[in-house]
């Protein structure tokens, strides 16, 4: 059967007149008579009684006609679900972030955004070491990612500018540096030992500022991890400046970098050829989601 026989059915049910339920379906009475007839005699079963001034649904009738009615729900629901589908309110996205998304409150807004902008979309978000982030978007395995820049990404990725940071340096309190209102030079900081973030891109710099190697003595991986080991391992670290407020661990002192800043910031990556439409809708309402001044700011 079809399921214009259970949209047939469901409207004798409805007006309980063959006349009525054919005008409403947009039939004539006998084409409705003959598929009635054609699904009563294919399940051997009396779904209407007829008389000529009335029509009653059977007791076995209303059984099927619940069932019959229930298929005709799945089915709009599966309808509907194509159609959001189709236009990108529907379907599943993966976001793949590192730890300083979250300090930044970008992975907040962003998922907030969306599930304002489509609650039958389905996203889910993990943390990821920052280094593969960029391949696991190129494989599908993550549609968008929220990294740490700078970043260099392969000819069919695009990212874009969700935050404006810069590098500030985290040192153990029990070092006394020579800093004038809290600013340091990168000079200053060659004979101290580095704990490295995910992003080494700071700490290059402040190296190469400062005309030394950075002497590197542990790569924990979270920030988290990196300030903790400032403090116990009285060392330093090049990290961004929002940790300043995100996060206060005793024994950690921040200094600024004399010179220009080192900026940074997250940055959102995703497939140039992006063909779902639940993750063209993601990536569309970036703008939405990001403070005014970094609005339409692309690469």
């Amino acid at each position: 059967m079809e399921l214009r026989h259970y949209r047939y059915l469901s409207a004798v049910r409805q007006h309980l007149s063959f006349a009525q339920a054919a005008r409403s379906l947009g039939v004539s009475v006998p084409t409705l008579s003959v598929q009635i007839r054609y699904v009563e005699d294919r399940l051997g079963l009396r779904i209407f009684e007829r008389t000529s001034r009335r029509v009653a649904v059977t007791r076995e009738g209303e059984a099927y006609l619940q069932a019959a009615e229930a298929v005709l729900r799945a089915a709009d629901t599966a309808e509907a679900t194509g159609r959001n589908l189709a236009r990108g309110t529907a379907g599943e996205v993966r976001i793949g972030y590192v730890g300083s998304a979250v300090y930044a409150g970008v992975l907040q807004r962003v998922m907030a955004r969306f599930e304002h902008a489509c609650p039958d979309a389905t996203l889910m978000a993990q943390e990821h070491v920052m280094g593969e982030l960029p391949r696991l978007v190129a494989e599908n395995v993550v549609d968008l990612a929220l990294v740490r820049g700078p970043v260099v990404t392969a000819p069919g990725l695009r990212q874009k500018d969700v935050t404006r940071d810069h590098f500030v340096a985290a040192v153990s309190s029990r070092h006394r540096l020579p800093a004038r209102d809290s600013v340091l030079k990168a000079a200053d900081l060659t004979d101290l030992p580095f704990i490295l973030p995910e992003q080494r891109f700071g700490t290059e710099e402040v190296g190469r500022r400062g005309g030394f190697t950075p002497r590197v003595i542990a790569v924990p991986g979270s920030l988290v991890a990196v300030l903790t080991q400032v403090a116990v391992a009285s060392a330093a670290a090049i990290v961004p400046d929002l940790l300043r407020d995100a996060l206060q661990v005793e024994g950690v002192e921040f200094y600024e970098i004399d010179g220009p800043q080192i900026p940074s910031g997250i940055v959102a990556i995703w497939r140039r050829d992006e063909r779902s439409p639940v993750v063209r809708s993601l990536i569309g309402q970036l703008d939405d989601a990001l403070p005014p001044r970094l609005r339409t700011i692309e690469a």
